[in-house]
């Protein structure tokens, strides 16, 4: 499991821990603060969100709808989001997340004693939601092409 943000933090001036403090001037209303030397920083400090101007809870919601296979608009109402490009820029970032995660630790699929070969996988965008990973596995989407090994002797 990937952790999205901190459990805790490391002052980078005089390298005691910091402690997550109320301030309400930021979008999440919490930051990291040294009591040494007053130091101060995001909560989003070298995380998964440090680059976004939503809200933590903007962004939940909207993974969250998107994960349940909401439309974009309704991802993007629910969330609170008024543009309708930072849904679409949310939802792309998403999709490139969701190829490189894929990418860097594939699945094997198939049984003891069976493999099966896509014989073509891709990455798609659909246009009634945002990204859905579809493989296609054999000659037709309801086909597959599954091989087994069947051991001299065994009656088929």
């Amino acid at each position: 499991m990937r952790r999205l943000l901190r459990n805790c933090s490391t002052c980078g001036s005089c390298n005691l821990p910091m402690h997550l403090t109320n301030y309400a001037q930021n979008v999440d209303g919490k930051r990291w603060k040294c009591r040494a030397c007053n130091t101060t920083c995001s909560i989003r400090y070298q995380s998964f969100f440090s680059r976004s101007h939503l809200s933590l809870r903007q962004i939940i919601v909207f993974l969250y709808c998107c994960c349940s296979d909401m439309l974009l608009s309704v991802c993007t109402h629910e969330a609170a989001i008024d543009s309708r490009q930072t849904g679409v820029d949310w939802a792309n970032f998403c999709r490139e997340e969701c190829a490189t995660y894929t990418s860097r630790n594939p699945v094997q699929i198939g049984g003891f004693d069976a493999m099966v070969r896509p014989l073509l996988s891709k990455l798609t965008k659909r246009n009634t939601s945002i990204a859905s990973i579809i493989a296609v596995i054999g000659m037709k989407a309801t086909g597959s092409l599954v091989e087994q090994n069947v051991h001299q002797g065994d009656a088929s």
